[in-house]
């Protein structure tokens, strides 16, 4: 099993904020095991 971290994710950006928890739910679901 491939475990993918993004490193680069720039979550604090105000962009994110309206729908944090579905980012984080994408993310989840497209394999990401770790957002630094």
């Amino acid at each position: 099993m491939t475990l993918w971290f993004d490193t680069h994710s720039h979550l604090q950006d105000e962009d994110f904020a309206p729908d944090f928890p579905e980012v984080l739910d994408r993310a989840k679901k497209a394999g990401v095991s770790r957002i630094m």
